[in-house]
Formats: structure tokens, sequence, C-alpha cells
């Protein structure tokens, strides 16, 4: 991949040095940059200072024809534009630095759900402010690409190779609505294009389909966003825990805690307690089942409930730094813990189920999945109630 200071070392670009310098201070990372310098082609190609003749898309192999054309043709123009722009990606890729909520909780979940690829055609959006008939339409558009993006992740429609072409589409289409509509750009435009054009996603039913499979094994990054945006359903001024907080190293503090463990050697009491004593019937509800939403939680404390029997994990305390005991288990008042279920007329949840079973991870797998359709549901799609 190419970096914005490997192309700065190409001819007709040293002596904008420190024009490049102000582009790296909204880049932080290589990968950043080249996605940019990418984006911003695939954006605004459709404008006659920025179109380079026989490169249709920016890729990185033609990068350097591209902005080296571009820098020839006229360095001052598109210097500014870089730097323009590059301060409305500086938004996209780090949102967290805007206080403008609830804009700002949508790129950072849009950022987290791992939609970059969304960035060409929101850095064009973004860009066109003052063409928008009105300030919703960018929250509204975040929005609807949270919902498109996260069911594309985990269905793969449309294939990850077509989603270029989807931001083409997009932009091209808004381009030609504000033809016809006094120069603005509505939501509607964009919705009908996303949800019926090339891109057209899969239907409510095979996205219901992939989340009530083993989405953990399928892609543990959607699984990780899922549960916590259940949890995050409850949350309040009272009880608010920073599931996205990392440690010193880098990686997540809350992670993926599988109720029914994981690990080929099944301890013995959970072969008694999910099969009876059947060791072989235990391995296919294990291979069935033990990466579903409904076998998952988020804990702070993973390693501490390892293979323990599901009592001590209901049960399992820690002492704190001044000696009292705090709860790591299911009974720690988190609410991904207290979803309600129903198996055989008797309400249960994670934190308060005398055993742990087959009947109890399809029950709750089934209420958290239709959760999920409900969150994140497109416009018009019909969600089944589960009572």
């Amino acid at each position: 991949m190419l970096s914005i200071m490997e192309l700065k070392h190409s001819k007709n670009i040293d002596e904008s040095f420190d024009k490049w310098q102000k582009l790296l201070q909204n880049l932080p990372t290589h990968e950043e940059q080249d996605r940019f310098l990418r984006q911003f082609y695939n954006a605004f190609k459709h404008n006659e200072h920025v179109k380079v003749e026989r490169v249709p898309k920016a890729t990185s192999s033609t990068l350097i024809k591209i902005y080296e054309t571009l820098i020839k043709r006229d360095a001052e123009r598109i210097f500014a534009e870089f730097i323009d722009k590059s301060k409305v990606y500086n938004q996209l890729i780090e949102p967290e630095k805007y206080d403008v909520a609830p804009l700002m909780l949508a790129l950072v979940d849009l950022e987290r759900i791992g939609a970059a690829s969304s960035y060409t055609f929101l850095l064009y959006l973004f860009s066109n402010k003052t063409d928008l008939q009105n300030e919703e339409v960018l929250l509204k558009t975040v929005q609807l690409f949270c919902k498109y993006y996260l069911r594309r992740n985990i269905t793969d429609t449309p294939n990850t190779r077509d989603l270029d072409a989807i931001n083409a589409e997009l932009i091209d289409r808004c381009e030609q609505y504000k033809k016809g509509n006094g120069g603005k750009i509505g939501y509607e435009i964009i919705e009908q294009t996303l949800l019926k054009g090339r891109g057209k996603p899969s239907d409510v039913n095979s996205f219901k389909e992939y989340l009530s499979d083993n989405l953990f094994y399928y892609n543990e990054g959607m699984a990780r966003y899922v549960l916590a945006k259940l949890d995050e359903t409850a949350h309040s001024r009272e009880y608010n825990p920073d599931l996205w907080s990392r440690n010193e190293k880098g990686l997540y503090v809350w992670t993926v805690e599988h109720v029914f463990p994981q690990g080929e050697n099944i301890p013995t009491d959970w072969v008694e307690m999910i099969a009876h004593g059947d060791k072989k019937k235990a391995q296919e509800i294990q291979e069935e089942l033990v990466h579903s939403l409904g076998n998952l939680t988020l804990n702070g404390y993973n390693s501490k409930l390892s293979n323990y029997s599901f009592g001590k994990k209901q049960y399992r305390f820690e002492a704190n730094i001044l000696g009292h005991k705090i709860k790591i288990g299911y009974q720690n008042g988190m609410a991904l813990n207290n979803i309600d279920f129903d198996v055989l007329g008797m309400k249960y949840s994670l934190a308060t189920a005398p055993k742990w079973g087959e009947e109890m991870i399809r029950a709750r797998n089934e209420i958290m999945v239709n959760v999920v359709l409900r969150l994140f549901a497109f416009e018009g799609e019909v969600i089944e109630e589960i009572r």
C-alpha cells in the first residue's frame, strides 16, 4: 500500500512538504493516509479539476499517476482541497474528538462495525453540507449505514469487491438528484439507492438466519459488537459500563465469554449438566450452539471464569484492593446477563437460571436475535415479536 509519505517523494511534490505535514496531522496512520488518497479521488472524481483521464477509480497502483497529474495541473488548489477534506475525513476516523452527539455516537458505531469503505460516500456527503435538504440528512445517513454495514458484514452481501462501485453509484445518484431538486440532496435518494440499487442487502430473513447461527465462529468482531449493543439498550446514568475500554496493551477489557465452554475437552460437570453424562451428545450441542449469541456474554474477568461449572460462573467473586468481595460472575448486575427468556413457561436469565442446557441457550438466543433485528431493521421491515 502507498502512504502519503511515500507519495511525497515523487516528482513535483517535494516543495510542498509543509502542506503534507498539515495533512498528516489529520491522518495519523499509513493505512488511513493510503485510504484517504484513494477515497478522496473516488469521492470527487465527478469534478473536472479532480478527474484524471482514463483513470475511472483510484487504486494503490494508480495513486502516483493521479496525484502527480493533479499537482501538476494546479498544485495550490489540490493541496488546499487535500487539507480541507482531510479535516472532514478526520471527523470520520476519530469521531470521539467531536462533541456533536448524536452524530458523533453514530460515527463511533460505524467505526466499531468496521465500515471504512463507507467513508468514500461520507467524505462526499460531509463535504457538501450546504447542499443537503436539511440537517437531519447526515445523521439519518450514518444511522442507515450502521444498519447496512452490520448486515453486510454478517451476511457478506453485497460482496466486499462491490463496495467501491456501490459508493460510486451513491455519489452519481446524488449528483443527478441535485440537478432536479434545486441543487439539494435528500435522504430519500440515499436510502433508495443503497437499499434497492446494486448494493441491495440481504433480506431480513437471511439476516435473522445468520444472526441465529454460530455468529462468534463466523465473525468475532460483529458478535462482540452485537453483544455490546444489546447491553447498551439498558444503559442509563446509573448503569453505563464502558464496554469498549482498552487496557495498557490496547486490548479490550471486556471480552466475549462462552457460558458453555468452547474447548475441545468438555469438563465432566458440563457433560453431566448439558447432556446427562453423554459426552457425544455434549459435543453435538457444543458444535451446534457454543458460538451462538444465546451462549455468549461479555465479561471483564474472562480468564477467571474459564471452564468452571455453571454455578461457579454465576456466583464467582473476586476480592478488590480493599479486601471487599465483588461479583465477577453472571450475577454481576450486567444487563446482558439479565435478559429474560422463557423455558416451559418459566422466566430465566443467565444470572438466575438453575442450570445451563440446550433449551436455555436456544431460548436466550431467540430473544437476543429478535432484539438485534428490531434494533437494526430497515424502515418498513416487519420483525415478529417473541412473547
